[in-house]
């Protein structure tokens, strides 16, 4: 499936609100998903500076390497048919967070 735009806001929106990142804001907006006390995924945004609300490739890149899924499973879990708990199943499946 070809990259679509993604816009800064709705990722930021899935990240503090869907996965529960606490996100710390300096240049660049970076936060962890904690499942059961334990840090698992490492999320980093770029910041924006209100003229470009959309993510670049390169970030949209980097925001599908750091979600440790498919391309279109992180589509899905912006778009909102995965939920969080079918995020970390799918990391369960990966080894990534203990059973």
């Amino acid at each position: 499936m070809k990259s679509r735009i993604l816009e800064h806001r709705t990722v930021m929106r899935m990240l503090e609100h869907k996965l529960e990142v606490a996100l710390v804001h300096n240049r660049e907006s970076v936060g962890w998903l904690i499942v059961d006390g334990k840090k698992i995924v490492r999320f980093s945004l770029p910041g924006t500076h209100g003229a470009k609300p959309d993510l670049s490739r390169g970030a949209a890149d980097k925001l599908i390497r750091d979600s440790r899924v498919h391309r279109d499973q992180l589509y899905d879990l912006i778009d909102c048919p995965l939920s969080r708990d079918e995020y970390v199943e799918l990391l369960r499946e990966q080894g990534l967070v203990d059973q």
